[in-house]
């Protein structure tokens, strides 16, 4: 459009895409997002827990419940 070369080096860059970690970092910044959202919604919401803490291991202790009682435990 402009007339202007776009750089070789750059375009290789574009054109590779994600590497392996690039991809497993993200999956990791995503499910890190989801956990926080998760445990700031046990602090502030209904029955709200005293600190961030409290709300995590609440979460987790509903988790293996789950879990347990999926199976049959």
């Amino acid at each position: 459009m402009t007339g202007a070369a776009f750089p070789r080096d750059m375009a290789r860059s574009f054109v590779k895409g994600a590497s392996e970690i690039d991809l497993v970092r993200s999956g990791l910044d995503d499910m890190m997002r989801s956990a926080y959202g998760q445990i700031r919604a046990g602090w502030n919401g209904p029955g709200s827990m005293p600190d961030l803490r409290t709300a995590a291991y609440a979460i987790a202790v509903k988790r293996f419940a789950d879990a347990y009682g999926a199976i049959g435990i």
